[in-house]
């Protein structure tokens, strides 16, 4: 019985084969993260607006102000007036509002800073349903800057 013989596979054939399994290896898992962190962007929804309380340690001449961010969005904040000339606008974290960062506008304040804090979108008191994971952020920082 005779067997037919196979073609011998040359180095093309398995340059390919190489190039297919690599691919695969780099693609895949980037396009599952990067589809799994758009789902999770898209759908992520903020917990329920707050309302900020006041703490006492903050100076008495700090404003309530509120002013139009991207989309049209009011923010609202607490500004305290420079006493140097200076003013610098802080920002708080992800899962958080403004009142997260008394503790270094109380210091900046007692430097003789000004001092603006807001409620990013969505946090706080501030309007907005969705957090945008910093896409939308810049043009809210553009809004309070017009408003110092």
């Amino acid at each position: 019985m005779v067997t037919p013989l196979r073609p011998k596979r040359g180095r093309r054939y398995w340059l390919r084969l190489l190039a297919f399994f690599l691919t695969i290896i780099v693609v895949l898992p980037l396009l599952i993260v990067l589809i799994t962190a758009n789902a999770t962007a898209v759908s992520y929804v903020v917990p329920a607006h707050t309302t900020v309380v006041r703490p006492r340690d903050l100076p008495l001449n700090t404003q309530d102000v509120s002013f139009v961010g991207g989309d049209n969005l009011t923010l609202r904040g607490w500004y305290i007036p420079p006493q140097n000339g200076t003013i610098i606008l802080l920002l708080h974290g992800y899962f958080s509002d403004r009142t997260s960062m008394v503790f270094q506008a109380h210091y900046l304040t007692q430097a003789g800073y000004g001092v603006l804090l807001y409620d990013e979108r969505g946090a706080g008191e501030s309007a907005g349903s969705q957090r945008s994971f910093g896409w939308r952020d810049v043009a809210d920082v553009g809004g309070a800057l017009a408003f110092l």
